[in-house]
């Protein structure tokens, strides 16, 4: 990026942030908050000073249930939606250039899908309540209350799930809620049970969640059905959920149903009517007050996500050739 697009970075302006972390660490560790499939956290970053790359680490990828990434892609675009999230709510501004490297590599370990450029900013009212929501943010797969979620909530939800660049569309009618409903117990008996991969270095607690007709339902779809698209949705998810932390609500990623072939074409036909691809289902809806306070799930230690500065073949965008667009079309800002 060029001098003339950007301020220059000043020291001095830098905002102070909790512990002894650098900023752009600070950022790395409240964006391992994000959620991932099976709490597999399949990410890795390098960071040199307020630049920071994210990758994917293909390591973690559970191929009996993920063949082709889509879930892990997903759940890094979480991590790199929590990011911006984190870099803002600090005080700084994130420049984010996508895709520098081209399509994906399974071949490559470590693969390296955005970097951020943090640049001194100020936090507004509006980015020091989404980090507040990030920091609140849990997956809590116990049955929600039986109170209704009103329909103009789901619709929030789904405007900022869309800004982040993918579809989302909340099922109301009464119709397609039983058609979900059938192709989730459907996927259900489909799958036999599936451990996290060994190479996870946490586990996947927690029950199966179970939907009620109360349960507000989203579906985030894409146009397109690759890498890029699967990262978008992840941000989209990330947006969804902390808009819902936001509003006093939980929410559950069903991935079950888009994991199976039969059931996920189902979704695309008889709910979507071949107008998109399911991407993820959530689950939306109100806990307990006996639910608060429910911990956070196990996290990897920030050492085990970052990886050295210098790596043959992985060396940063050049700085002249500016942001990248986004996947979906959109400008950076």
């Amino acid at each position: 990026m060029s001098s003339a697009a950007h301020p220059q970075r000043d020291a001095t302006r830098r905002p102070l942030v909790a512990g002894a972390r650098s900023p752009a660490l600070r950022v790395v560790e409240l964006a391992c908050r994000a959620p991932s499939v099976r709490n597999s956290q399949p990410w890795a970053w390098r960071v040199d000073g307020t630049t920071i790359e994210l990758h994917a680490d293909w390591d973690l990828l559970t191929s009996s249930t993920d063949p082709t990434g889509r879930q892990l892609l997903i759940s890094c675009g979480a991590a790199l939606h929590h990011a911006q999230v984190a870099a803002r709510g600090l005080g700084w501004r994130p420049v984010v250039s996508r895709w520098v490297d081209g399509a994906p590599d399974l071949s490559r370990r470590h693969e390296r899908l955005a970097r951020l450029d943090l640049f001194p900013s100020e936090a507004t009212p509006e980015s020091a309540a989404d980090l507040t929501a990030l920091l609140q943010r849990r997956t809590d797969r116990r049955r929600f209350t039986s109170w209704p979620v009103p329909e103009e909530h789901l619709r929030a939800l789904c405007a900022s799930a869309r800004s982040r660049g993918s579809l989302a569309l909340p099922i109301h009618d009464p119709v397609d809620r039983v058609r979900v409903g059938h192709l989730l117990s459907r996927a259900r008996r489909l799958s036999r049970t599936d451990p996290p991969n060994p190479g996870s270095p946490v586990s996947w607690a927690g029950p199966v969640p179970t939907e009620d007709l109360s349960d507000g339902l989203v579906l985030l779809c894409s146009r397109a059905d690759d890498p890029a698209a699967w990262t978008t949705v992840g941000e989209s998810l990330g947006a969804l959920w902390l808009s819902a932390v936001r509003r006093g609500l939980a929410a559950v990623p069903l991935s079950g149903v888009v994991e199976v072939a039969e059931t996920r074409e189902g979704l695309r036909g008889s709910v979507l009517g071949d107008l998109a691809l399911p991407q993820l289902l959530v689950r939306v809806g109100w806990q307990t007050i006996a639910a608060k306070g429910v911990p956070r799930s196990e996290r990897r230690a920030l050492a085990d996500v970052l990886l050295p500065r210098d790596v043959p073949g992985t060396a940063s965008q050049d700085p002249a050739s500016g942001p990248s667009s986004h996947p979906t079309g959109h400008k950076v800002p």
